[in-house]
């Protein structure tokens, strides 16, 4: 495959693109979830945040898993999902 003129760019500016891109992909994705409230935003946001910070997030405003916007942590998805199936029961 021929070399394309991306690759004959400087790293610092490549680099300083796709810091921008980062940028404008995150103020979209933002403004995106957004439009559908402040809490769904925030929860949004949080679902990529460290299972400490998930717990924190929970007891904070008290969720549990039968919350819209409990966000489940990596090392309870088998009691959540019991849980979830013990409803529909």
């Amino acid at each position: 495959m021929a070399e394309q003129f991306i690759d004959t760019v400087a790293e610092h500016i490549t680099g300083a693109m796709e810091q921008q891109i980062a940028e404008d992909l995150y103020e979209n994705w933002s403004n995106n979830n957004l439009e559908e409230g402040s809490e769904y935003a925030e929860q949004a946001f949080m679902s990529y945040a460290s299972d400490d910070l998930k717990k924190q997030y929970n007891e904070y405003y008290g969720y549990t898993y039968d919350d819209e916007y409990y966000l489940v942590l990596s090392t309870e998805w088998d009691l959540y999902v019991a849980h979830k199936n013990k409803d529909k029961e």
